[in-house]
């Protein structure tokens, strides 16, 4: 399913190109190319080095409740005349509005490859919005995944609501406030923000999984105060910072968790709740919970690894 708006964003060392994709144009070259996508000319030397293969389309998804899904996928490969491509800065995005039963605002799924780092042989970034149809708690909620050839390529996930200014960072959209999903590859940089229901949410970090088939889950309640990572298996994050609406501000410099382990800030209750389970390490922890014009704070370091001791708190 191809909405009625879609273009494609490169940038390859400075050199930036905008490419209109509409209905006519995908399909004639879904037929040329036997669906492997679009080739597309980064660096104006007049030979394809990529190509480029959207992938929008409706999903009904089965489990403890039905939920309808959007899946908006990009893939990007690189083919084999691309060689003299240098390790120059390259960014790629797709914008696109979804349907307007998901949103009604103008989204993009991409990928960015730092200057020094190599361009992944193939890269594909996926971003799905997930709505439960029958549910006690109605609402959507959006997964943000990605996946490399080459996982020790440093790549930075751009995914999300747009201004539709290039010069934009990632910016994401959760129509439900309370949850992120992230997974796909085993390394992961993230640095964005987004809306939700009006609330302003900042999220950056490195995450390293063990597999990409595992994920990062991040929660939160801003009336509640309440705070909660976890991951469905081991995983190491660094530089970690959240921020919900200047009501909820989380912040680490170093996180090792094991499966079914978490993090979890709940200031719901009288006193509040501070609970670290399968943690082997929190560095620098700090965060601010400021509901009701009531500030709760807190600071420390934990190195759970051997010891189990917690270190300057306050």
């Amino acid at each position: 399913m191809i909405p009625r708006y879609l273009y494609l964003y490169t940038n390859y060392g400075g050199f930036q190109q905008w490419r209109k994709i509409d209905r006519f144009n995908y399909i004639i070259q879904k037929l040329r190319n036997g669906n492997k996508g679009i080739p597309v000319d980064i660096n104006d030397d007049e030979k394809n080095d990529l190509l480029v293969k959207p992938s929008l389309k409706p999903l009904l998804l089965r489990g403890n409740h039905i939920s309808l899904a959007y899946e908006a996928k990009l893939t990007i490969t690189r083919l084999p005349i691309s060689s003299n491509l240098d390790d120059r800065f390259f960014e790629t995005k797709l914008y696109f509005f979804p349907p307007k039963f998901f949103s009604n605002k103008l989204f993009t799924i991409g990928y960015r490859s730092p200057e020094g780092e190599q361009i992944p042989e193939s890269c594909t970034v996926t971003h799905t919005f997930i709505t439960q149809l029958i549910s006690k708690k109605q609402g959507t909620h959006t997964t943000l995944h990605y996946s490399c050839t080459n996982p020790s390529t440093r790549v930075i996930l751009l995914s999300g609501e747009s201004s539709g200014d290039s010069e934009n960072n990632s910016g994401w959209t959760a129509v439900e406030a309370g949850h992120i999903s992230l997974g796909g590859n085993i390394h992961m940089e993230v640095n964005g923000s987004f809306e939700v229901e009006g609330q302003e949410i900042t999220l950056r970090g490195t995450f390293d999984l063990t597999t990409p088939h595992n994920t990062v889950d991040i929660w939160w309640n801003t009336t509640k105060g309440f705070f909660k990572i976890n991951g469905t298996g081991y995983f190491e994050a660094s530089d970690v910072y959240f921020n919900a609406d200047n009501k909820i501000e989380v912040e680490m410099s170093s996180l090792i968790l094991d499966a079914d382990g978490h993090l979890l800030v709940d200031n719901s209750g009288a006193e509040g709740d501070l609970s670290i389970d399968g943690a082997f390490e929190v560095e620098d922890l700090s965060f601010d919970v400021d509901i009701h014009q009531e500030t709760v704070t807190f600071a420390g370091d934990f190195d759970l690894s051997s010891t189990g001791e917690a270190d300057d708190l306050s």
